[in-house]
């Protein structure tokens, strides 16, 4: 029975993860198809962002696959497996999740600066996310030689757990420095109030999945150290982050439709969460200036309704 158990808390949630990674992989690949098929006139940066997020998955995914096989079938029934040496395939996706976290942050670091034109702030948001970026890497480079997986655990238990919180907070406060930007633009007029919430409630729905993610790991990890229910979580860590990327790309659709009776809204508000794209068709339009023509529609509005009345009076 505790032999059942061991392997319940160790080779099940590690197969429960790959299994959880290969579907949100197979989701992934659904909003890459989307993504070409309805942005086609993007920019090639924008472009070579996307496939290179997807290529570094694609190569995860083997990786992962690769590690399910090495351990419930190369190594079926053996009772040291925890203290035996693990192949490469165990340790690359550490580097392969920290190269896609890398790029979706830095994307999102863009847009935030994009939107609020703060440099300092984003340099700082951008050094806080190269910091674990390396940090992870220093993980990832330790791990080449570690002797077993749970030895490799105890020794780096302190730095592991450093880059989840860290990240999850990096991705908290960019989403909190983008909604109060959002919040301080607010006005009376509600054409331009309900852009703005709209953009503050997608902008808190992408930013703290993420978040969420990477603390609810920490959290298993610290909390359960002896299984691996956090492994589970953090074999589709990666997709969470790559998928969020590609949301934000394909909700450009939808977002130029929140308000179908301002062309300049619909512009604006796909160019507030592109990444240096450009088209033919439309123009590269600040946040503030949609704000600004939006409340001058609104004022006339309320000048023409208030003369309509003043004549009738």
């Amino acid at each position: 029975m505790a032999a059942a158990t061991s392997i319940d808390l160790t080779l099940g949630p590690m197969l429960t993860g790959v299994l959880l990674a290969t579907f949100l992989f197979g989701v992934e690949c659904v909003q890459l198809y989307m993504y070409f098929r309805d942005f086609p006139k993007d920019s090639q940066l924008l472009k070579g962002l996307v496939t290179i997020v997807w290529v570094v998955e694609l190569t995860h995914q083997g990786c992962t696959m690769h590690s399910v096989y090495w351990l419930l079938i190369s190594n079926f029934g053996n009772p040291h497996l925890t203290t035996s040496p693990v192949p490469a395939t165990f340790v690359l996706p550490i580097l392969f999740s920290a190269i896609i976290v890398l790029l979706v942050q830095t994307f999102f670091a863009h847009r935030l600066w994009r939107s609020t034109n703060k440099t300092i702030l984003c340099i700082i948001f951008m050094i806080l996310v190269v910091a674990r970026f390396i940090l992870t890497g220093v993980i990832a480079g330790s791990a080449i030689n570690m002797q077993s997986f749970a030895s490799f655990l105890k020794q780096f238990k302190a730095l592991i757990t450093a880059a989840w919180v860290s990240g999850a907070c990096i991705d908290i406060l960019m989403s909190l420095s983008l909604c109060y930007d959002l919040h301080t633009r607010r006005s009376g007029f509600v054409r331009t109030s309900r852009l703005i919430d709209r953009l503050i409630v997608w902008c808190v729905a992408t930013g703290l999945l993420t978040s969420v993610y990477a603390l609810i790991i920490a959290i298993c990890f610290l909390t359960m150290p002896d299984n691996l229910i956090w492994d589970a979580m953090y074999i589709a860590a990666s997709r969470f982050f790559a998928n969020t990327l590609l949301a934000s790309l394909n909700a450009r659709r939808s977002i130029r439709r929140m308000d179908s009776q301002s062309t300049t809204n619909a512009i604006s508000s796909s160019q507030f969460i592109d990444i240096g794209a450009r088209t033919h068709n439309t123009l590269d339009v600040p946040l503030t200036v949609v704000v600004t023509e939006t409340k001058t529609k609104d004022l006339e509005n309320g000048l023409q309704r208030g003369m309509h009345k003043h004549a009738r009076s």
